[in-house]
């Protein structure tokens, strides 16, 4: 799974979502399916190349950034409006989305 292919299955799960629940529920789900449908070789998209190369390059360490960014926005996003405050749904989810994938 692309780390594109993520951020568009994560629009499609919190588009549809009724509660900030399920989201959770639909991304574990989500990355559990591409875990164990690969035979335990594919995950978060740029977990493996984030630790594997990152230190190396700094165009790769600035794509993963960039991709965990869009994510994050995306989910700040869906928070908005369901917590207290907008600077609160922001720290939500850069603190969230990292758990959700670290789960698996």
């Amino acid at each position: 799974m692309s780390g594109s292919r993520l951020g568009e299955a994560l629009r499609e799960v919190i588009a549809g979502a009724p509660d900030p629940a399920s989201p959770v529920r639909a991304v574990v789900e989500l990355l559990i399916g591409v875990l164990t449908d690969s035979g335990f070789q594919r995950g978060c998209p740029p977990a493996a190349v984030t630790l594997d190369a990152a230190t190396d390059s700094a165009q790769i360490r600035q794509a993963c950034a960039e991709g965990y960014d869009s994510w994050c926005e995306l989910i700040a996003g869906f928070l908005t409006g369901r917590v207290p405050a907008a600077e609160r749904a922001d720290a939500l989810a850069t603190v969230e989305f990292p758990q959700w994938a670290s789960i698996i």
